[in-house]
């Protein structure tokens, strides 16, 4: 079992919700360099894609 990273799951919260990294960017009053590089590190350690299209890069 893996354990939650909780500093990084508003990043993939904002980003569900939003629809796009963009998007969620604006709602969390960050860079969507930052969004993306917390949801590359929480696929990483999970070992899944957690957003559909986030590899072919989800605007």
């Amino acid at each position: 079992m893996y354990a939650v990273n909780w500093e990084m799951m508003p990043f993939f919260l904002a980003v569900a919700r939003a629809g796009s990294l963009r998007a969620g960017a604006e709602i969390l009053n960050a860079s969507h360099v930052t969004v993306n590089r917390n949801i590359n590190t929480l696929e990483a350690s999970y070992g899944v894609q957690l957003l559909p299209g986030h590899d072919e890069g989800l605007n």
